[in-house]
């Protein structure tokens, strides 16, 4: 399902990290539920995120990937009034499990693609990574940050 949220921030390093993923897997998994959609709730999907801590290679990567997939979703949806950010992201849904490129939405799963890579190469990580794999190394980020600011974790 389709997840939306407003996070006011001017910075595509931000926007890139948010829009991957690695907080994809962290919010549905940490965050509640009204009826059978996901509630995004801060105190526990967002102010429990351990941000990487990327070099400045590896944030003005993240940054350009999250501009570009910003520029893709408002042109596909510039190009059509009548489509919606959840239509939009119900048919990127499909077309990651049938791949048809030839689809016009075909850009943005790549450009999401692209964006999950450079952000799991700002953590460290080799991608692809299987979700729960994302998740063992996100708690294991959050535990660690907490202890070096002296308090439990909050996950």
């Amino acid at each position: 399902g389709t997840l939306s949220i407003a996070v006011a921030s001017g910075k595509d390093l931000v926007l890139g990290v948010l829009e991957s993923a690695s907080h994809r897997a962290w919010s549905l998994r940490l965050g509640s539920a009204h009826a059978d959609r996901p509630r995004y709730t801060p105190s526990t999907r967002f102010d429990t995120f351990p941000f990487p801590r990327p070099d400045n290679d590896q944030r003005q990567e993240v940054a350009a990937w999250a501009a570009h997939l910003d520029l893709v979703r408002n042109q596909l949806l510039d190009a059509n009034p009548k489509l919606t950010m959840t239509k939009l992201y119900n048919q990127l849904d499909e077309l990651r499990e049938d791949r048809d490129t030839t689809s016009r939405a075909y850009p943005l799963v790549v450009a999401h693609e692209r964006l999950d890579e450079v952000v799991a190469a700002a953590y460290g990580w080799e991608w692809p990574l299987e979700e729960d794999e994302i998740l063992t190394r996100l708690l294991a980020l959050n535990l660690e940050r907490a202890a070096e600011e002296g308090r439990e974790g909050v996950a």
